[in-house]
């Protein structure tokens, strides 16, 4: 009777191990890019924006989407609205930013940001600020042409990316 014991429990155990693992593995972030043809097929221009948003809070999508806001135009300034002569090379280069997805992430955009227009209305917001040192501010979601929330996108995996995309197609550099 002993031995049974024994041999339920580890069973049981290495049933309970595997879960853990499986799950543990399954949070990892996966990486992607978005698909040419369908960015060309539907963006219909991009706009270089600074978003004012001095009270954003890092929040954990996992809990609550709805935590996220709202796109406030009156907190958006367009600073530069890229050349429709560049758009195709743009999107090209926009292709290939790796993305990735994870949970926690500022409830608004920051700073500069980007903003992709589609033919729909809708459009996308992508922010990866800087401040003292630390990178935050990093959001990317989808927004109806009211500024509701559509969907999460995903988010910049390397701010690099982002700072040698706004130096190549406008006039004013970041680092």
């Amino acid at each position: 009777m002993r031995k049974q014991s024994v041999k339920i429990l580890t069973i049981s155990l290495v049933l309970l191990c595997s879960a853990i693992l499986s799950c543990l593995t399954g949070c990892d972030p996966s990486h992607y890019t978005q698909n040419y043809e369908d960015l060309l097929s539907s963006v219909t221009g991009v706009e270089l924006i600074r978003y004012d948003a001095p009270n954003a809070e890092y929040i954990n999508t996992f809990i609550s989407q709805r935590k996220v806001r709202a796109f406030d135009f009156s907190k958006a300034e367009i600073i530069e609205v890229l050349d429709t002569e560049n758009l195709d090379d743009f999107l090209q280069d926009w292709a290939d930013v790796r993305l990735w997805n994870i949970w926690g992430h500022s409830n608004s955009p920051v700073g500069i940001s980007l903003r992709i227009l589609h033919d729909n209305g809708d459009f996308d917001v992508f922010s990866c600020t800087v401040e003292d040192g630390v990178q935050s501010g990093m959001f990317g979601h989808r927004f109806t042409e009211r500024g509701r929330l559509k969907e999460y996108i995903g988010l910049l995996e390397n701010r690099s990316d982002f700072v040698d995309i706004i130096n190549s197609y406008f006039t004013m550099n970041i680092s």
